[in-house]
């Protein structure tokens, strides 16, 4: 039970809400399900015909609420979509925004189709205040067209900061590329290479670009991929900007290596909202303690991490680790991430919340929830690092890369 006042968990039993004062199944200010009104876009664009399904949200013993929004976007439109810009929001009865999620989505939905996806927020039980546990959820999208440009076929330079240089190219009315350049930089200590791919770029079009994309594979001779050194950058009406790319291999495979190079546009072409009101915020029913494979396939939270042994035995094999094969950088895999934020937060995190805290980091698009629990588990890393560039002292200053493999990351770690 909670107060349905403040939204703090109830004591069984309770008359009086222990955190605010109010009585228990008392009255309290509920204010009416507010319809949010939107503005028509002043873009000019077609309708993005965009429902919500079904939302269903679940609230845990500390009052956090996981919520999850199916929705279906279908393209009543001529032209095929490639990609989708998706902004969710939470909101209070009154309309008060609590938490905002965004989302792409690289599918195409073909003129005259749909397709359904399905979006998550989190957010805390007491910013409903006297709201009576109910939520309205706000959707946009935008909805894009592609056009690509391929660059052709490069040599990966043999020297080291030997420059190739990219022609001027024109992608439809919305870019141009100005200029850019594939170089390779000198091996580290431990023989590894960096492959850098820039690209300068400008818009020509008055509209926002969500997505521009530097596709750089790089092959070796036999056409095997080494790394891909691909980048995606927004990019603002009329600006000027480079995309950067890079990519990190042994300086031995990449002889007679090839960069594949093109540019990659996706521009608007619909917009749309939907809402729903009435969202009911109830709480989560005991779990059976016997795990199903649903509960392996959408990752159930474990009690690893909770124990800080766990976490000293974890960086304890990790330094090992690398002091047995010593080079310049070492990974940290997603199972002490987790434990870390578990140790950190002193609660159960479920595996794909932390991916799409980690996620939604990358995109620069957090939730508050979102920076705790990727906060939560980066903490470690210092640990680990110390550990293995610095016999543990406290002046180390080191960098974070995230490697993502087969939808899970590893964070690399470099002095």
């Amino acid at each position: 039970m909670f107060c349905e006042s403040c939204g703090s968990a109830l004591r069984s039993g309770a008359k009086f809400c222990g955190s605010c004062g109010t009585k228990v199944g008392g009255a309290s200010a509920r204010p009416e399900p507010k319809t949010i009104e939107l503005a028509p876009s002043p873009l000019g664009l077609a309708t993005c015909d965009l429902s919500i399904d079904d939302v269903t949200a679940e609230t845990d013993s500390d009052g956090d609420v996981s919520l999850s929004v199916k929705y279906t976007v279908t393209n009543n439109t001529s032209e095929d979509w490639d990609y989708l810009v998706i902004r969710a929001q939470v909101l209070r009865g009154d309309g008060v925004p609590l938490e905002e999620t965004r989302d792409t989505q690289e599918q195409m939905i073909a003129a005259g189709e749909s397709n359904e996806f399905e979006a998550y927020l989190r957010f805390n039980a007491k910013t409903l205040g006297g709201t009576s546990r109910t939520a309205t959820v706000l959707m946009s999208a935008n909805a894009c067209g592609a056009v690509i440009e391929p660059l052709d076929q490069f040599d990966v330079p043999t020297q080291p900061f030997e420059m190739v240089e990219l022609k001027p190219a024109q992608l439809g009315d919305q870019l141009r590329l100005i200029s850019g350049s594939l170089l390779k930089r000198e091996p580290d200590s431990d023989g590894d290479v960096s492959v850098e791919v820039k690209a300068l770029v400008q818009s020509l079009t008055a509209q926002h670009l969500p997505a521009v994309t530097l596709l750089a594979k790089i092959n070796d001779k036999a056409m095997r991929e080494i790394m891909d050194a691909t980048v995606t950058e927004e990019v603002r009406p009329g600006e000027v900007c480079v995309l950067s790319g890079y990519g990190n291999a042994k300086d031995k495979r990449l002889k007679d290596a090839k960069a594949a190079l093109s540019i990659r546009v996706y521009y608007p072409l619909a917009t749309g909202h939907c809402q729903h009101a009435e969202v009911e915020i109830r709480e989560s029913e005991p779990v059976d303690s016997a795990s199903s494979d649903d509960d392996e396939e959408f990752g159930e939270a474990t009690d690893e991490g909770l124990n800080s042994i766990d976490i000293e035995q974890s960086v304890s094999a990790l330094v090992q680790e690398f002091k047995n094969n010593p080079r310049n950088k070492t990974f940290v895999p997603m199972s002490v991430l987790l434990m870390s934020a578990q140790h950190e937060l002193q609660k159960k995190i479920r595996m794909d919340h932390l991916i799409r805290s980690i996620r939604n980091y990358l995109d620069g698009t957090m939730s508050a929830a979102d920076q705790e629990t990727y906060d939560a588990a980066i903490a470690v890393l210092g640990e680990v690092a110390r550990g293995c560039f610095a016999d543990n002292r406290t002046d180390l200053d080191y960098t974070i890369s995230w490697i993502e493999n087969d939808g899970e990351f590893c964070a690399e770690i470099r002095p």
